[in-house]
């Protein structure tokens, strides 16, 4: 599939795009390095106002002092409306039992229709 020649062109046009390829990184290396030295530099402004020892971070949370510490929750006052909450849940489970047994109704009258419309 190839031969010699071919090999050999393929080589200098990889070796070529390489060269090119590399003297145009020489100038994003530059850039690079100038984006470093300005972190480098700001790295060095943050730490030299907080000291060696602490981050940026705990100095900023520590100018706002100490905390107060929290108050605990009260209790909600009983509500004197006496909500008839028996009466409530027996209407809701009846309202369930209700609907439990039309389903089971509509289920048995479904199974009827198909064995009636089976044996047709």
């Amino acid at each position: 599939m190839f031969t010699t020649r071919h090999i050999r062109r393929f080589t200098a046009l990889g070796a070529l795009t390489c060269a090119l390829l590399g003297s145009a990184m020489g100038g994003v290396a530059a850039a690079q390095s100038t984006e470093e030295s300005r972190a480098l530099q700001q790295e060095r402004y943050y730490m030299g106002t907080t000291g060696p020892d602490s981050h940026p971070q705990e100095e900023y949370l520590r100018s706002y002092g100490q905390p107060e510490p929290i108050a605990a929750a009260q209790a909600p006052a009983p509500s004197g409306d006496s909500t008839p909450w028996l009466p409530i849940a027996l209407s809701v489970a009846a309202g369930f039992a209700i609907a439990a047994v039309g389903a089971a109704q509509r289920h048995r009258l479904r199974i009827r229709r198909r064995s009636a419309h089976a044996t047709t």
